[in-house]
């Protein structure tokens, strides 16, 4: 991800062609909230092309897919729907929880949302969850098809807001490898938090409830109502709080 000319405007084209960039991005360019995600890229980005290492010394399609998710990255660091373009299958299709589509096609309405999107949250950057193994890519190459998933961080502020939100998910890609354009997505499956997401725009932010205060609400039921107890079930090592 480079900082070089950042495109937050409509494009006036809908395809485009780039190249791959590097992986870095400048801090100075964003608020605080995104510092400690910035600072990992560069880090996960290598162990992402150890984990292709690996799969191409074992005989799988795995070539060329760092660079692509480098790109993708990049795509969306610089907000520009001519990049993200760039990186799907024409015939692509897509299931966002945004707006509840399960076979939704980029055509240039679409295109022209995201573009909203990207004006209403002029500093939206999709970041790894984080670099520790859970955070990598999980590859699939079952009957000879790639499929990819890869566990997000969403950071931004949405104008006249108070706070950033900060919004994890997971995508689901499947890719296809073209002769002239490389690795391309052709199908998107996202989810995430979209509750802890709206609670964060709220005046007064809603934040999830912690695990200890379900427990002692449930267990305070259950005295009330026994029927609410189910079967004993073993315990696990963190039941012993």
């Amino acid at each position: 991800m480079s900082t070089t000319t950042r495109n937050t405007k409509a494009d006036s084209n809908f395809v485009a062609r780039s190249t791959v960039p590097e992986i870095s991005v400048d801090a100075s360019d964003y608020s605080q909230e995104h510092t400690r995600y910035i600072a990992l890229l560069e880090d996960y980005m290598a162990k992402v092309r150890a984990q292709e290492d690996m799969y191409v010394a074992a005989g799988l399609l795995c070539e060329g897919m760092t660079d692509f998710l480098i790109k993708w990255f990049h795509a969306w660091e610089q907000r520009s729907i001519l990049q993200l373009r760039d990186c799907m299958a024409d015939d692509l299709t897509y299931a966002d929880p945004t707006t509840g589509g399960r076979d939704w096609f980029p055509g240039q309405i679409e295109a022209d949302l995201y573009v909203l999107m990207f004006r209403l949250v002029p500093d939206l950057v999709f970041y790894p969850q984080d670099d520790t193994p859970r955070g990598l890519p999980y590859y699939d190459f079952l009957d000879g098809n790639v499929r990819l998933t890869v566990p997000w961080r969403q950071i931004g502020r949405v104008r006249f807001t108070p706070r950033t939100m900060d919004i994890t998910g997971v995508d689901r890609y499947n890719m296809v490898r073209d002769p002239e354009r490389g690795w391309l997505i052709a199908r998107i499956d996202t989810d995430a938090d979209l509750f802890y997401a709206l609670g964060q725009l709220l005046p007064i932010p809603i934040r999830p409830p912690a695990q200890r205060t379900v427990e002692r609400v449930m267990r305070l039921l259950q005295r009330v109502f026994p029927g609410l107890r189910g079967p004993q079930v073993r315990p696990t090592v963190h039941a012993k709080r």
